[in-house]
């Protein structure tokens, strides 16, 4: 029982080396680490809800669609400090170049890529479980 218990702990010894060894390599933090395993699984429990509950998301969709259409023409007001939500979810801001919602969601992707791709790939995963 001991042989065994020596060599499950040199096995996840080994393991966990390797995993430190592959983020020094990639250059990442330990906290870039965890928001990248966050926001993944983020992404798997959207994609597994839109999944689910298809017909309440799609309502909610057209819901956010009207408020965003009525705040386009100044019917309804709504401000958000973008700066303290970055702060508040842990993700680094992007300037916005060119002009458009489109130019600057394509530079936040650029400047989070790791945290987009992570969170694109657990909605597809959820979304095909689900």
């Amino acid at each position: 029982m001991d042989t065994q218990g020596t060599v499950t702990g040199d096995w996840l010894g080994l393991l966990k080396d390797k995993f430190y060894d592959l983020l020094d390599r990639l250059k990442l933090s330990q906290e870039s680490t965890t928001n990248i395993a966050l926001y993944g699984g983020v992404g798997f429990l959207t994609g597994f809800v839109c999944k689910k509950a298809s017909s309440y998301v799609l309502v909610a969709l057209l819901v956010l669609l009207c408020i965003a259409i009525l705040n386009q023409y100044n019917i309804l007001c709504i401000s958000v400090n973008w700066h303290e939500m970055s702060a508040v979810l842990g993700i680094n801001p992007s300037n916005m170049t060119g002009e458009g919602l489109a130019n600057w969601v394509w530079g936040w992707i650029q400047v989070n890529a790791a945290i987009s791709f992570s969170f694109a790939v657990g909605f597809i995963v959820g979304f095909k479980l689900g």
